[in-house]
């Protein structure tokens, strides 16, 4: 029998639908059975995300209407099962029907992700009342928190306890900046267990108008994997990092100020030489200085350049005297 989980979120935007199709592309990849059911009624469009096309002839209201039969509904491709959602509402759709196909399928499945629509309409109290957990995606800005709390407030009210809490599209400069809320702070705001946190990936923003079809590795999926495996019952380390380059670019600027501190102390220490050989009087210094200022410090700058990309020692000499020669007046 397969355990039936429903992806939820308060609001549009918070990335519910990348979620559910990275994470049953995931557990497919691990060797699991999935299904994913689309409950968007009318502004659905999961079987586009997973197979970046549109393969669905049938949805589920389809089944329940007797326009077809349930093997007609479902579409397979990267080995996740697919059932679209109605195009409208109809007041034939209720939890109850739903339950009855979902039972005649569900030991084909180990897992069943339910893609419900944002807020908390009627696609998203059908997905509810349908599964056995529920996972909220937020992003760890004030208002999506907040969409986030009504959301688990409402699956609460349609009988799930078992709630867990995903922080999507996190990203720790803005957070260490103090513009989002850092992991804590959204934790305290929903009230609900964190089982992941997926970073902000451009890989992942593309994949929602071209398909995951053509996603390869990249930080968000490997979250995925890991949530993925949480979900299952594996005990999996957090890990924040937005990218594996994020290192060595916070050394690239370590490196960058050092050596414009160098070629700064290397000036001074010129004008000095200067001053205590008589070549540049210590009362004109003011005056140059103030006079050619900016002019200074773009030849600081191209120095510094220079050293960054360690060119030829001959060549920082050269620009040394240039510099040397301006503070003289020459």
């Amino acid at each position: 029998m397969a355990e039936k989980i429903v992806i939820a979120s308060g609001k549009g935007g918070a990335g519910k639908t990348s979620f559910t199709t990275g994470t049953a592309l995931s557990l497919a990849k691990k060797g699991y059975r999935v299904l994913v059911i689309d409950f968007d009624i009318g502004q659905g469009f999961i079987d586009f995300v997973i197979t970046g096309e549109y393969t669905s002839l049938y949805n589920w209201g389809d089944i329940i209407l007797g326009n077809c039969d349930i093997q007609e509904v479902i579409n397979e491709k990267n080995s996740v099962g697919i059932i679209s959602a109605p195009r409208k509402w109809n007041d034939a759709y209720t939890s109850l029907k739903l339950k009855n196909i979902i039972y005649r399928i569900e030991d084909d499945y180990d897992y069943i992700l339910f893609d419900s629509p944002a807020g908390v309409s009627g696609g998203f109290k059908l997905a509810a009342e349908c599964a056995d957990r529920a996972i909220v995606i937020s992003t760890p800005d004030e208002i999506c928190t907040k969409a986030a709390v009504s959301a688990v407030d409402e699956l609460s009210e349609c009988g799930l306890k078992n709630i867990r809490l995903v922080i999507n599209r996190f990203n720790r400069v803005p957070t260490t900046k103090g513009r989002y809320y850092n992991i804590d702070e959204v934790i305290d705001a929903i009230k609900v267990q964190l089982i992941g946190v997926v970073p902000e990936d451009r890989e992942i923003s593309y994949a929602s108008s071209t398909g995951f079809v053509a996603v390869k590795d990249c930080p968000a999926m490997a979250a995925y994997g890991r949530i993925a495996d949480r979900i299952t019952g594996k005990k999996v380390p957090l890990v924040l990092s937005n990218s594996k380059k994020e290192k060595p670019k916070s050394k690239g600027k370590i490196a960058a100020l050092i050596a414009l501190i160098l070629i700064g102390a290397a000036i001074i220490a010129l004008v000095a030489f200067g001053i205590y050989n008589g070549m540049i009087k210590p009362k004109e210094i003011f005056d140059i200085v103030s006079e050619k200022f900016f002019i200074l410090i773009d030849k600081i700058k191209a120095l510094a350049e220079n050293f960054i990309s360690k060119i030829h020692p001959e060549e920082i000499k050269a620009q040394l005297k240039t510099a040397f020669s301006f503070l003289s007046g020459e």
